[in-house]
């Protein structure tokens, strides 16, 4: 999550969010357009508050697969050789899988860890 937003904000658009599951179509509606004014007079957008569906990163981390393949790939000295053709043959594809992904986030918190893990 890119955006700072304070507890007592987060907590507000948790109690909010909650409402999206009412059995009432009103109370559904006016709870997303509480959370949308919410995060417009924070000043934050959506895609700023939804964490992508990858493992929380430790450090800053590149926008895309192929960055975190690339900036892994310049600590190959720390990735077992199975890690390090892992990274090859996928710099060589167009799109990865969910497990694809799951791998490269370990390797990436590997790498920002120091290869301790």
């Amino acid at each position: 999550m890119n955006a700072i937003i304070q507890p007592d904000q987060r907590n507000r658009l948790v109690g909010i969010l909650g409402r999206l599951g009412s059995e009432f179509d009103g109370e559904r509606a006016a709870a997303g357009l509480l959370a949308t004014r919410l995060l417009k007079q924070i000043g934050v957008a959506w895609d700023e508050i939804i964490a992508a569906p990858a493992v929380a990163h430790e450090a800053a981390t590149p926008l895309n697969w192929r960055s975190e393949v690339s900036a892994a790939s310049r600590s190959m000295d720390m990735l077992t050789p199975w890690e390090r053709e892992f990274l090859t043959g996928l710099a060589q594809q167009g799109r990865i899988t969910q497990r694809q992904r799951r791998q490269l986030d370990r390797i990436t918190l590997k790498v920002a860890a120091g290869g301790r893990r």
